[in-house]
């Protein structure tokens, strides 16, 4: 009898070692699709469940994994390649209620806001201080908060998450290849600017117009702007910027977080359950999915909310 007892724990911790073994190869593979450039299984991901109006749990589920694997850059940078990739020529890019919009937004909102409330909400708290009316356009006044606005941007560049630098910097590229230096230009003006940085401004949309003109009109006309008093504090200012763009190299982590199989689980439960769905969307090699869907890998996974993420 004892012989047999050990016998069925060493079967046991057999079948156990197995299990795990292959539950990590599988977590290995999930992570090599996902990751490579174009990602055929994110786009059959994407295609097949976020494209309804009933999508919240699989853009949780789809957050959560890229999240818990410290790649969100690299699902932003997924997303803004599909983007200006399907977007036509002649159209603006990353404007509108887009996927790569609604998860650049939220990823803002999630590991960006320092940097909002070390400029942009100080101002607007400095001017709450003073009760400023946004109603009334005094020059005077006005050129005091831009001196303001751009001294409190300056003294916070520091603060510009490395991350965000990096994802900015590969859509530049991306969108220069694609489309030239102007797009790409309005491209970083768009997703630094309109989508980041003056957000804020929009409880005061005198005050937004006139920062976004002083800002943005130089911006985009950077090379043929005449350098004055006027204009070389917004030119050294959009220098500094840029060059950060152009800098960074790669997406160093300011938030590292710890591996959390739940994340892997539930997307590979997802995808498991809807074989045929996802099958029908992929665009690649249907082989390289055959060892997440042989052998009728399913289990039972509580598809959990993460929209705080």
């Amino acid at each position: 009898m004892p012989h047999q007892l050990h016998q069925v724990r060493s079967e046991k911790q057999i079948l156990s070692h197995f299990l795990f073994t292959n539950k990590i190869a599988d977590y290995a593979t999930l992570k090599v699709l996902l990751l490579q450039p174009s990602s055929p299984l994110l786009s059959a991901y994407i295609n097949s469940f976020l494209k309804d109006d009933d999508s919240q749990k699989y853009l949780d589920v789809l957050l959560h994994y890229y999240d818990s694997h410290n790649l969100l850059p690299h699902l932003l940078l997924s997303l803004a390649s599909f983007e200006i990739k399907s977007t036509n020529i002649c159209n603006p890019l990353f404007r509108g209620n887009t996927l790569f919009s609604r998860i650049y937004s939220l990823y803002l909102t999630e590991y960006c806001s320092f940097f909002l409330t070390e400029t942009s909400k100080a101002l607007l708290n400095f001017l709450s201080a003073i009760h400023y009316d946004d109603k009334i356009n005094n020059q005077e006044d006005i050129s005091v908060i831009i001196t303001t606005y751009f001294s409190l941007i300056s003294d916070s560049f520091k603060y510009i998450p490395q991350e965000l630098l990096w994802v900015l910097h590969c859509i530049y590229q991306k969108v220069l290849i694609s489309r030239g230096k102007s797009d790409a230009m309005i491209s970083i003006n768009t997703l630094f600017f309109l989508r980041y940085l003056f957000i804020p401004f929009k409880e005061t949309p005198s005050l937004f117009k006139i920062i976004q003109s002083q800002i943005s009109s130089i911006f985009l006309h950077l090379q043929t702007v005449e350098h004055n008093e006027q204009t070389k504090p917004i030119v050294d200012l959009i220098d500094c910027i840029l060059n950060k763009i152009y800098c960074i190299t790669s997406p160093h982590s300011t938030h590292p977080k710890m591996f959390d199989s739940s994340s892997d689980n539930e997307l590979l439960f997802i995808l498991r359950s809807n074989k045929d769905l996802i099958l029908s969307n992929y665009e690649g090699d249907p082989c390289d999915l055959s060892s997440l869907f042989s052998q009728h890998k399913t289990s039972t996974v509580p598809i959990n909310s993460h929209s705080d993420k």
